[in-house]
C-alpha cells in the first residue's frame, strides 16, 4: 500500500465524528449517513483506496454479486477448485502410498 495513504487510513481512528464527516463530504460529495463512527472510518478507508488504485475489476465485482445472492437465498457457496468432502487423495512417495480423505 502506497505509504501516505496508509498513513491517512491510519489516522482515521483519531479523527473526531466531525472530522470524518468532513472527509467523507469530501470524497463522496454527499453528506456523511448517519451511521455510526466504525462503518464511516471503514467506508472512508475502502474509498481512499480504490482512489489509490483504482476500482474493482467488473469480473470480481460481478464474482461478489454473485456469492451475496447465493448467500441471500441461503446457499452454501463451494469452491470449485477444492476437492469435495469425501474424496480420498492418494500420493505415492518412496515407494509408498500416502493417502487422504478429505472432509
Amino acid at each position: 500500500m502506497k505509504e501516505s495513504v496508509e498513513q491517512e487510513i491510519l489516522s482515521l481512528a483519531s479523527k473526531a465524528l466531525s472530522e470524518l464527516k468532513k472527509v467523507w463530504k469530501e470524497l463522496f460529495q454527499s453528506e456523511a449517513p448517519p451511521y455510526c463512527r466504525k462503518y464511516l472510518i471503514r467506508r472512508i478507508a475502502y474509498r481512499l483506496q480504490e482512489k489509490a488504485y483504482g476500482e474493482l475489476s467488473s469480473k470480481s465485482a460481478k464474482k461478489l454479486n454473485d456469492l451475496a445472492s447465493q448467500m441471500e437465498e441461503g446457499k452454501s457457496i463451494i469452491n470449485s477448485k477444492l476437492p469435495r468432502p469425501g474424496t480420498k487423495l492418494i500420493r505415492e512417495y518412496k515407494d509408498e502410498n500416502h493417502e487422504v480423505l478429505v472432509t
